[in-house]
Formats: structure tokens, C-alpha cells, sequence
């Protein structure tokens, strides 16, 4: 009889009889459940017996089992003496010099670099002249944004910003009054001039 035919034969019984234990006494179940196992252990050597033949079939004679079979195909010992091992990595030197910058705490060499200060702008009378023109007319008539002509001056923004508020107080409008002698000056002068007196002048500066 084929192994499958038993194997399914003995699990219907299992089941016939799982359901007869349910419906009966005590005593009845466990001379069921004896029954039972005795069917168990008897699927359990019918099945030692088919993976004997199996065995012999095969080739695993009682003294291979536990050691793997060799692929006709694929031998397994050239495959593994063919494994090229990695490159072990090197370690490096718990004493080394250079250090490894550590993230948002910049470079260790930038604890060696001393900050330098921006130079301060030396106002020249040109650098007024321009200033008070885009205090007054800003850059409409210019050929130039403001940006531009800032990074014509060689000043930060900052600094523009509060030179043209110097004006902005000697024009009575609020603004700055820390001006200097020089920018009074150029008020005085530059300030009564049309648009287009003191652009020409300015355009003239800015070549």
C-alpha cells in the first residue's frame, strides 16, 4: 500500500475518533487516545521505513548520514577554495595627528584660524556723492541695480543702509545722526542739484 494512502488513512481515523471522544465518557476517550497513538506510532514507522528506502536509493549508506553529499555537477570543495576572502580593514592609529572633523562642530583646523575683522570703509567724497543720490532718487535713472552699485562702493549693505540714514537726519526726516563732517559736506553741496545734475555726476563716478 502506497504511503500517502496510509498517511491519509490514519488521519480520517484520527478524526473519527477525536469526534467519537468528544460525545463519550472519560473512559471511553482515553482508550480512544490509546488508540489513537498506537496509529500514530505506526504512520511514524512506516514512514522510517520509506526514507530508509529512499536512502538506499540515493546512495546514503548508514556511515554518509550527516555528511553533506557532493554534487555531481558542483563539487563543493573547489567551489569553497575558490572564495577570495576580503581585505581586512586597517586600523588606524589611536594617536594619529590628523583628526576627523566631527559634524556641526567644524574642522579641527579651523580652531587654528584667527577670525579677522571686516576692514573698516574709508567714505570717500565720491562714495557720499553716489549715497545721497540713492537716498534721494534711489536707482529708477541708473543703469544699475542697488546691489550693483553697493558692490561698486566695496561696502556691506549695513553700512550703505546707515550712511544713507546720515542723510536722511540732515535731510530732517529721521534717520541717522552720527554723520560725519565729510557727508555734511557733500549735503550741503550736492543736495540742491537736480535729478539730472546728479545723476550725470553719479554715472560719471560709477565708470
Amino acid at each position: 500500500m502506497e504511503l500517502s494512502v496510509r498517511i491519509e488513512r490514519v488521519k480520517e481515523s484520527i478524526k473519527t475518533r477525536i469526534v467519537e471522544a468528544t460525545q463519550k465518557d472519560d473512559d471511553k476517550t482515553i482508550t480512544l487516545f490509546t488508540e489513537m497513538l498506537r496509529d500514530i506510532k505506526t504512520l511514524v514507522h512506516d514512514v522510517g521505513e520509506k526514507l530508509t528506502d529512499i536512502e538506499k536509493k540515493v546512495g546514503i549508506t548508514p556511515e554518509k548520514k550527516g555528511k553533506p553529499v557532493a554534487s555531481k555537477a558542483a563539487p563543493l570543495a573547489p567551489v569553497v577554495a575558490n572564495v577570495v576572502a576580503a581585505p581586512e580593514a586597517k586600523e588606524e592609529p589611536k594617536g594619529s595627528s590628523e583628526a576627523k572633523p566631527k559634524k556641526g562642530k567644524g574642522k579641527p583646523a579651523d580652531k587654528d584660524k584667527k577670525k579677522v575683522p571686516f576692514a573698516r570703509h574709508l567714505w570717500s567724497k565720491s562714495d557720499d556723492i553716489i549715497t545721497l543720490y540713492l537716498y534721494k532718487f534711489d536707482v529708477a535713472q541708473l543703469p544699475y541695480t542697488l546691489d550693483e552699485v553697493i558692490g561698486k562702493l566695496g561696502v556691506t549693505i549695513g553700512s550703505f543702509k546707515m550712511r544713507r540714514n546720515n542723510f536722511k537726519f540732515l535731510d530732517g526726516k529721521g534717520g541717522l545722526q552720527n554723520f560725519s563732517e565729510q557727508s555734511k559736506e557733500i549735503f550741503d553741496d550736492y543736495n540742491p542739484k537736480s535729478e539730472e545734475e546728479l545723476r550725470k555726476i553719479v554715472l560719471d563716478l560709477l565708470k
